[in-house]
């Protein structure tokens, strides 16, 4: 199973279950806005990758012989993270999420600032009502609900640090870290592969531990390095924006650790500036060409190695470990 094959079978029913959704919704009012704000979910929720769903099958299919069993789980975690990102991209005021208009700019057609803004929030809201709906629509065992309840309670207090970074000046690694591994390695790979393996009726194992923290650090470490190295029609949206919103990555962590003073002065200049026009080309180059890219892809490629280890002597099916080595080489490959 591979995860470009995974999307095409599981949004069939995912586009399909989501339009259910927003047509029972758009049922409770006429308002001709919120019909247009309805519709523009859908062509938001068209662009995803589907990693979490993914990641959800392969732990279940390691003792199950289907993930159609659990699709509305699968739903569910979809949908959660599509509320995730339509709140990410309030916090940090991006316009774009994959290609197209993130829901509160387009809501900007249609309603004055902080009211786009606000019905941006409560498309959040939605979503997430939604997602419970899908989860809950078949009886869950105490251990997927406490495993739920993880990835739902440690992706928020992510994106709580996350924020409390933003209000810290000089902020630490560790600190930037534990956002990583609660905002990103939990949420998108340990807590999805400990649920499909929870649903099927297995218990975890230590290796679940090892394999997905390091590959969910290197997933958002990868996502970092691409928003510097890739040009902004490659994207789908701004590239640089991490450092122009000021945000604290270990990117920009490093950067500021940097001797290049007059680099420094710069970067200083730009970060959470807001101001894109900042940006110069030379300053592109300054950074695509300094250490710290190389210095970050073998801190990502190392973990790999960890990753790939974890799971190399255990006693797991084929399929599921081809489908988790997949996914390391996936990242190998987004890296180089």
């Amino acid at each position: 199973m591979n995860i470009v094959d995974f999307k095409k079978e599981f949004d069939i029913y995912f586009l399909d279950k989501l339009s259910n959704y927003i047509e029972e919704t758009k049922k409770i009012t006429s308002n001709e806005r919120l019909q247009k704000i309805f519709d523009h979910i859908l062509i938001l929720a068209k662009k995803g990758k589907r990693i979490r769903p993914f990641i959800i099958a392969i732990g279940y299919q390691e003792n199950r012989e289907s993930w159609k069993d659990i699709q509305d789980v699968l739903v569910a975690i979809e949908l959660i993270h599509i509320m995730a990102l339509v709140e990410d991209d309030i916090m940090d005021e991006q316009e774009l999420r994959h290609g197209t208009e993130a829901i509160h700019t387009y809501s900007k057609q249609l309603y004055k600032e902080p009211i786009n803004k606000h019905q941006a929030i409560l498309v959040a809201d939605l979503l997430f009502n939604w997602a419970y709906d899908s989860f809950f629509s078949t009886q869950k065992s105490k251990e997927s609900l406490l495993v739920w309840k993880k990835l739902i309670d440690e992706v928020i207090v992510g994106q709580m640090i996350d924020l409390d970074n933003r209000d810290k000046k000089g902020v630490l690694e560790k600190d930037i870290f534990e956002c990583m591994l609660l905002k990103t390695a939990r949420y998108t790979c340990t807590r999805p592969l400990e649920l499909g393996i929870t649903l099927s009726g297995n218990k975890p194992n230590d290796w679940i531990y090892s394999y997905s923290d390091n590959l969910g650090i290197c997933f958002q470490i990868t996502d970092d390095l691409i928003d510097i190295m890739s040009e902004d029609d490659d994207l789908g949206k701004h590239g640089f924006t991490d450092i122009i919103e000021g945000q604290p990555t270990l990117i920009n962590a490093k950067i500021n650790n940097q001797d290049d003073q007059k680099l420094l002065e710069e970067f200083n200049k730009i970060f959470g500036s807001k101001n894109r026009n900042l940006i110069t080309k030379e300053f592109k180059e300054k950074i695509r060409n300094s250490n710290l890219i190389q210095e970050l892809r073998s801190e990502v490629f190392e973990k790999l190695e960890i990753a790939k280890k974890s799971i190399e002597k255990e006693d797991i099916k084929d399929h599921t470990k081809e489908a988790l080595f997949n996914l390391v080489s996936l990242i190998e490959k987004r890296t180089s």
